[in-house]
């Protein structure tokens, strides 16, 4: 069931494609290492050997503060003509830099402590629930180049709209929108990433569990019928002497196979629970890294439909009153994309961290049917007791701060709000 041998982990060959490009927008001032001695992977975090990650990473952050600082100054010198324009160069757009700035400056300070912590239970747990991890990293290495290249593809096409809407390349709107649009992608797919190799493990886990639950009940079987052999040998305990010590040393032997039984299924649950303890131990770190940028990312999320789905729901009312639209034809597509992004992003993130919660909900049913079995012994009972509690008290769950949790419930709370905004806004222009 578990490894019993060290295995040789390979988490940054997992990770390289994401972790590149990461550290090409500044937010992963880290290397990955690994320890001569023990073998065991780990992540560099000192300043000494990641000073050209470091100050990449400022000069981008500088960058971006400079950018929004003449952007927004530039907006109330020459103010927009209409509300819609001015709601997005002052608050819309400054959000967008604001966002990425937060993930690269929390990226620079606590994260990177907190990631070494996470590659350190990551290497435990697949030493513990994997034999050979290396297929596993291989699948997560293509996945992540696949999801980087269509994030990098609509990315460009996206920009490409929205260049050919204005009709003229504005290098300022490169560092106020289309970096911060870039760097916020990419601080997501970071979190989606460690999300999605969390549900893995979990799911492992599960298997494991279940493949317990079916074990237990194969000895429980057993321990039935040695107790109804025990009661039929004293019984005919008055039988005679050679009969007697033939069923002796059968129900000894059936004695301690039970008893070894029960060792090893004993063993096998204080595994399952540090396993589970390591899982909590990296959920909540994720927490911890990501929960204010969860929290100021749904914020944005909720101000860009806003603003993006009033423009298209008053350019669909123009065109179906025959009017003159809100905004020139050449920008219709880019509208439509910033839309659908607007609500793909949400949903993915929201998604991701709902599949971990269906499965944290399987673990709990998985232990809570094993606790039914009515042929366990004393210990076995008391460990998965033990166990039980455990899983309900560490949730496996993410939330912003505490505000809320990440779930699909969330993103149908963001989707209304936006339409009750949206509603707002048009019948008070009408």
């Amino acid at each position: 069931m578990f490894v019993k041998e060290p295995v040789n982990t390979n988490v940054y060959y997992s990770v390289k494609p994401l972790h590149c490009v990461a550290q090409l927008v500044g937010l992963a001032p880290y290397c990955y290492i690994r320890n001569p001695q023990t073998g065991e992977e780990l992540i560099d975090i000192s300043r000494s050997s990641n000073v050209k990650k470091i100050i990449w990473a400022l000069v981008l952050l500088f960058t971006q503060f400079i950018g929004i600082i003449w952007y927004t100054a530039d907006n109330f010198i020459n103010p927009p003509n209409s509300l819609v324009d001015f709601v997005e160069d002052t608050i819309q757009f400054p959000f967008f830099a604001a966002t990425s700035m937060t993930a690269m400056m929390l990226a620079l300070t606590t994260n990177r402590s907190k990631m070494l912590q996470i590659v350190k239970h990551l290497n435990v747990t697949d030493n513990l629930l994997f034999h050979n991890p290396n297929n596993i990293y291989k699948q997560q290495h293509k996945q992540l180049l696949i999801i980087l290249l269509c994030v990098t593809v609509s990315s460009i096409i996206l920009f490409y709209f929205d260049v050919y809407y204005y009709l003229t390349y504005n290098p300022l709107y490169v560092i106020v929108i289309y970096v911060p649009y870039f760097i916020w992608s990419i601080n997501e797919l970071q979190f989606l990433n460690v999300v999605e190799m969390l549900k893995l493990r979990l799911t492992t886990l599960n298997g494991n569990i279940s493949m317990f639950s079916a074990k237990e009940y194969s000895i429980g079987n057993v321990s039935s019928n040695f107790v109804y052999m025990r009661r039929r040998h004293t019984r005919n305990r008055y039988a005679s002497n050679i009969d007697s010590s033939v069923n002796t040393e059968e129900c000894m032997g059936k004695t301690l196979q039970i008893s070894n039984h029960e060792s090893i299924r004993t063993s096998h649950i204080l595994k399952l629970s540090e396993i589970y303890n390591r899982l909590y131990e990296m959920c909540s770190l994720l927490n911890s890294m990501y929960g204010y940028m969860l929290l100021q990312q749904f914020s944005a999320y909720i101000m860009c439909l806003v603003v993006d789905g009033y423009i298209l729901v008053r350019l669909l009312i123009d065109l179906y009153k025959a009017d003159d639209p809100l905004i020139p034809r050449e920008g219709y597509t880019a509208l439509l994309l910033w839309n659908v992004s607007n609500v793909v992003r949400p949903f993915v993130v929201c998604l991701s961290c709902q599949r971990l919660k269906n499965e944290y909900k399987r673990t709990v049913y998985y232990v809570q049917t094993i606790k039914l079995h009515p042929d366990m012994s004393r210990e076995i009972s008391n460990q998965l007791k033990l166990f039980a509690n455990q899983i309900k008290h560490c949730k496996l769950e993410f939330s912003a701060c505490d505000f809320f949790d990440i779930n699909l419930s969330l993103f149908c709370s963001v989707i209304l709000t936006a339409t009750t905004y949206i509603t707002v806004l048009v019948l008070l222009e009408s």
